[in-house]
């Protein structure tokens, strides 16, 4: 990766990177705490380019955000650049739906020191913080949400968080290494399928050290340790406030219009 120090100062990373567990957590924590996902190409674009150099681009030099591919594509490279072993993995998500789900979510699987830990910061804001070592049954808290994986028969893993008292089932997995080519359908799938939610529902989200704000469709929702409330987007000015403000996100005037009028349709 050419541009290392660059993404470092993305994400907001101090110190010299190396290849130990403290510094996988403060890379990912980095990450899920700066990066946003954001869902908004597949409006503004009508697709949304995987390849490595636009996703950089994208994420570093644009300052957006983006969906599992390309924020999960790009923690691989910067972890691989540093000196992590890292494999991509292909789950099954869960959360939302009744029916089976083809493969299409991307997560990685980082090997340390004899350890097996799951990375993910692409599930829409309801994404792990800090990396999960892959040990069926332990519960991992991190800044108020509840998460762990446990085993399953028929499925390998199942990633699930806490809601209230009741744990979600977020996707399934198994440890079958995948190659970043694999993605190229599952994401012409996300962008384009009116079976995914990504063509049907505008999404975004993010962490801070105070919870998240994510947005679906027209409505912020702030669950913040100071702040809750949802907001119902009413104008393309708010819009562009609202993004900014919880997102770090600035749009050009032709992508915001495109945004705020499917938004408006809602």
């Amino acid at each position: 990766m050419k541009n290392l120090n660059e993404y470092l100062q993305r994400i907001g990373f101090q110190g010299e990177p190396k290849v130990d567990l403290e510094t996988l957590i403060k890379l990912h924590r980095c990450q899920a705490f700066s990066i946003p996902f954001e869902n908004f190409d597949v409006y503004v674009n009508d697709k949304v380019d995987i390849e490595k150099p636009a996703v950089l681009d994208k994420l570093i030099k644009q300052g957006r955000g983006g969906y599992c591919y390309e924020l999960n594509g790009a923690l691989y490279d910067l972890l691989t650049t540093i000196g992590f072993k890292v494999k991509y993995l292909a789950s099954r998500p869960m959360m939302g739906y009744t029916e089976l789900r083809p493969k299409t979510h991307m997560i990685l699987m980082v090997e340390l020191q004899g350890e097996q830990y799951l990375a993910d910061v692409g599930f829409t804001a309801l994404n792990i913080i800090e990396p999960l070592k892959i040990e069926p049954g332990t519960v991992h808290h991190q800044y108020g949400q509840c998460f762990r994986i446990i085993e399953d028969a028929e499925r390998g893993y199942i990633f699930q968080s806490k809601t209230g008292d009741e744990w979600e089932s977020c996707y399934s997995f198994d440890l079958t290494e995948q190659q970043y080519i694999d993605f190229k359908l599952a994401n012409f799938y996300n962008s384009n399928s009116t079976e995914s939610i990504c063509t049907n529902m505008i999404i975004a989200g993010i962490y801070s050290e105070k919870g998240r704000v994510r947005l679906l469709n027209n409505r912020f929702e702030v669950k913040l340790t100071d702040r809750d409330e949802d907001i119902q987007v009413e104008s393309e000015e708010q819009l562009a406030n609202l993004l900014k403000q919880f997102f770090n996100i600035k749009l050009d005037a032709e992508k915001l219009d495109k945004l705020y009028v499917r938004m408006s349709s809602e």
